[in-house]
């Protein structure tokens, strides 16, 4: 099968994969008020049967009701001490605060990444399903690591369905409403839901590497020089070229060339000259289609580009690529 069929039919699935789940988006958007993630759950399972619908209706009541984030209270309330006297009265305590703290968070209906991986990990549970929260880094820059240490910053899940991990990130979700006379407008960001490994590791990279659910395992120094695939890629129909450098070298008599393997024509690529995280301003780039497999765009090196830190590309005016400038 040639590439390009294969992002066509990736498309289509996506496109497809979307209005699989309406009869279930819908309903979960007129469900009332829960004081107990108990009677949420015991409403999913009456609503639905199969395991992939409940998860996807607990996925979706997630990104809609939990705003992400903490009140000052929250952020600044005393720690409390955890007092045990063996490892089994550790992780018991650990358990009750864990508890307490995801309860929190369904009564505030508020939350940060930790937050969201517990309530979906719990509903699982509560469907009885098999379920992990899976710990791991989503960076901030693109850089070569020089061995030093890298702390997890985010939390995500995977769910067992059908007797297959599939991967998902509530809290990337992205989730947008807005009323509609006699109905409603839901925009989720769909690769946040029962991800394809392969595009999943571009922007989550787990701490035990099993979970990337990868045959040919990736190693965090890829993930670290790779470009910055942004939420905003994988629903713009953008491909870029396997293994396209995340940090881009340039010269006096060299113009940087973006290279897609597809690009939608009728839409219009823009870029930023960002330095010292302030956003320049977002100007045109024009791109070529050299033949049926081959988008190019090349960016005149230029005195505002030898003095930026990083390039944004956005289509139309959603950002989707981040890369590095190499001095």
């Amino acid at each position: 099968m040639s590439k390009i069929t294969f992002y066509f039919l990736l498309l289509v699935s996506c496109f497809c994969f979307g209005q699989q789940f309406e009869h279930v988006d819908s309903k979960v958007v007129q469900y009332p008020v829960f004081t107990k993630l108990e009677q949420l759950s015991y409403r999913i399972q009456n609503d639905f049967d199969s395991d992939i619908d409940r998860v996807r209706a607990a996925f979706v009541w997630l990104t809609q009701n939990i705003t992400y984030g903490k009140t000052m209270d929250e952020l600044f309330r005393p720690r409390k001490t955890i007092i045990y006297y063996s490892e089994r009265g550790k992780q018991k305590q650990l358990k009750k605060a864990l508890n307490l703290q995801m309860n929190q968070a369904f009564a505030n209906k508020r939350g940060v990444c930790f937050d969201y991986s517990m309530l979906l990990d719990e509903l699982c549970s509560l469907f009885e399903l098999e379920s992990h929260i899976i710990k791991g880094i989503v960076k901030d820059q693109i850089r070569e690591l020089k061995g030093e240490t890298l702390y997890k910053n985010h939390t995500w899940n995977t769910v067992k369905i059908e007797n297959e991990w599939v991967l998902m990130d509530a809290t990337w979700a992205a989730v947008n409403w807005s009323g509609i006379p006699g109905g409603f407008a839901l925009e989720i960001n769909e690769h946040y839901f029962d991800s394809n490994p392969k595009e999943f590791i571009k922007d989550h990279f787990p701490a035990e590497s099993k979970w990337q659910l990868l045959d040919t395992k990736s190693t965090l120094e890829e993930f670290y020089i790779s470009p910055m695939f942004l939420p905003g890629y994988f629903t713009s129909n953008v491909v870029l070229q396997d293994n396209f450098a995340g940090m881009l070298s340039q010269s006096d008599s060299q113009a940087i060339e973006f290279v897609f393997e597809q690009f939608p024509i009728t839409s219009q690529l823009n870029y930023s000259i960002d330095t010292k995280g302030n956003k320049g301003k977002i100007r045109k780039l024009n791109v070529s289609q050299i033949n049926r497999r081959v988008f190019t765009s090349t960016l005149a090196i230029t005195e505002a580009i030898t003095s930026g830190e990083n390039i944004t590309l956005y289509l139309d005016k959603n950002p989707i690529l981040r890369f590095r400038l190499k001095k």
